[in-house]
């Protein structure tokens, strides 16, 4: 049995929720907030995969939420590249999540 969590297997996503759960337990709440406000769940270039299938990559990132960010989706669920790569906030559509 593990000793430790390895959070280097932990998506970034994931391993702010574990920090979110420790607050008030061991960890001070301003210095998770200040650090979580620093960083991307999703940085710009990342190669994803939507919930509906399609690939493309993050494109930029979301003020409203860090972990629904604007991306250039590329490719279609059987695996063609689009001629023309569709942008889409994920913010503004409630049915696509990053798998």
């Amino acid at each position: 049995m593990p000793t430790a969590l390895t959070f280097y297997k932990l998506t970034v996503r994931d391993a702010v929720k574990c920090l979110e759960i420790e607050v008030n337990k061991s960890l001070d709440k301003n210095i998770v907030k200040s650090f979580t406000s620093h960083i991307s769940y999703y940085p710009n270039g990342t190669l994803i995969k939507l919930n509906n299938g399609e690939t493309g990559i993050v494109k930029e990132q979301n003020r409203s939420d860090k972990a629904r960010p604007i991306v250039k989706v590329l490719y279609n669920k059987d695996g063609s590249r689009y001629k023309e790569a569709k942008i889409m906030d994920l913010a503004q559509n409630s049915f696509l999540n990053i798998l």
